[in-house]
Formats: structure tokens, sequence, C-alpha cells
């Protein structure tokens, strides 16, 4: 069975089936959230309990340094190989500013910083220490109104990589 987090669910829990079991977090306790909790604590799990994590428009309500922190949370809780689904509005969309709690914006680079080895000048300078690969980069909506970046990471060891 995957073991699978979904970050700031919402009114919107994934549901557990036969071969995903699903732990929702939020801050607010809701029906079928199973852990209340801030994140800016730290994620409340073990190092590598999950194989997925999933966070639908998150990111976005943190600070940058809360989100350089919750990215590495993402990674201490993914086992190796595990892989992590984010979802962050476009800063050149309305969308990115048109929420007053939106404290951090997002480009489609924005992940190579997400592994501390990929980029001489991201990751390990801004305080990544995680090990969070690029799979896949996608950007969906309308840049005029609302568009998004759907980031597909997955975690590996980078070893020193450098490609940016």
């Amino acid at each position: 069975m995957k073991r699978c987090l979904n970050i700031g669910c919402g009114d919107k829990p994934c549901i557990s089936f036969p071969e995903f079991a699903w732990t929702n977090l939020d801050i607010i306790p809701r029906p079928l959230c199973q852990v209340v909790r801030d994140v800016r604590r730290g994620l409340p799990f073990q190092d590598g309990s999950f194989e997925f994590v999933y966070m639908d428009n998150v990111l976005e309500h943190f600070s940058s340094e809360d989100a350089v922190f919750l990215i590495n949370e993402v990674d201490r809780v993914l086992v190796e190989g595990g892989e992590a689904e984010i979802i962050v509005p476009h800063a050149h969309s309305q969308g990115a500013f048109q929420d007053p709690t939106h404290r951090s914006f997002w480009v489609p680079r924005s992940v190579i910083y997400w592994c501390q080895g990929r980029s001489k000048y991201g990751g390990r300078f801004v305080g990544i220490t995680a090990h969070l690969v690029e799979m896949s980069t996608e950007i969906f909506g309308n840049m005029d109104t609302e568009a998004f970046i759907r980031f597909k990471v997955q975690k590996l060891q980078c070893r020193g990589e450098q490609n940016a």
C-alpha cells in the first residue's frame, strides 16, 4: 500500500483506497483531516514515512524562508525514490497576487533550487538541504487571470550534480 500525504488538504481531503493510504493534514480541523498542524513547526512524521506527498495551492501561503523549510520537510518525510506533486500559482499570472495571503511567488525554474546539489546558484546557498529532482513541470490555466504550475519531483541523491 502506497503511503501518501496531502499537506493543506482544506475541504478536499484525499480518500484512501486499497492501493493508497492517505494522511490528510491541515492547520484547521476539518472532516476527514487526520492531522491538524501548523507545518511551520515541521511535519509530525518520521523520516521516510511516505512514498508520495501532495500540496495543492499551499506553498505560496508561506514566506520564502518558511517555504524553504517546508520543501526540506517534504524531502525529509519522503522515502528515497518517493515523489511529490506541488501546485502553485504562476508568478506571472494575476492569480499569484490576487490573494493577499500569498507570501511567496513561483516560476517554472524555481524547481532547480529544490535539489541542493543541482544548482551552483541555489539550493544549499538559500538553505535547501532537499534532494528533490524535477520529473516534470506543467503550466496550466490562463496567464491573464489564473495560471498554475504543477511541479512533479522525485527524491534522489543529487551527488553534487550541477546543470543550471
